[in-house]
């Protein structure tokens, strides 16, 4: 497993942040998952202040519910994805979404990265005690994905019709 380390997202990595997302861009991927709405954000240091927000228990915007997003790194000090953990599910996300989301960097895939930021957000959440089990979901055709939630534990629960998009739901006992 590749070693990564987390850090909370900050002005002073607008530049990198900028580059991670013109990679999806690039990449024709219009969407990051894990990363709380960065592609349409109106600007890096609007995201980030809304990040700092959405740490707050209070937290309540329009069927969002109170996160933590993080950039994950290498050893080497490149931005190779992000991740976000959610404090609890509602009940869109109890149906497809799921307490935690991310993204590897297009150009850093395959490449172990996927089920390091996994496993890395499951040790947050058992340190944490958040919860005894965490809901995961991808596409149904994202085997890479699949391969990493069932790596890090991920048992296949069902799949959901999500936006027209079959969605496969796994679960991750913490407890074990």
């Amino acid at each position: 497993m590749r070693k990564i380390y987390f850090c909370l997202p900050d002005y002073a990595q607008e530049y990198e942040i900028k580059q991670f997302m013109k990679e999806f861009s690039d990449n024709k991927e219009f969407v990051i998952d894990g990363s709380a709405g960065l592609q349409d954000a109106k600007g890096i240091a609007l995201w980030i202040n809304t990040l700092e927000k959405r740490r707050k228990s209070d937290f309540f915007i329009d069927g969002y519910v109170p996160s933590t997003v993080y950039l994950a790194y290498n050893q080497i000090k490149e931005l190779v994805g992000i991740v976000d953990i959610r404090n609890y599910l509602n009940d869109a996300l109890l149906y497809c979404g799921g307490h935690i989301g991310y993204s590897v960097r297009p150009s850093k895939r395959n490449q172990g990265y996927g089920c390091s930021i996994l496993w890395e957000a499951l040790e947050i959440c058992k340190r944490e005690n958040k919860f005894q089990k965490v809901l995961l979901t991808c596409s149904s055709d994202n085997i890479p994905s699949i391969k990493i939630i069932i790596k890090n534990g991920g048992k296949y629960e069902n799949a959901v019709v999500y936006d027209g998009k079959m969605k496969n739901r796994y679960w991750i006992d913490l407890m074990l």
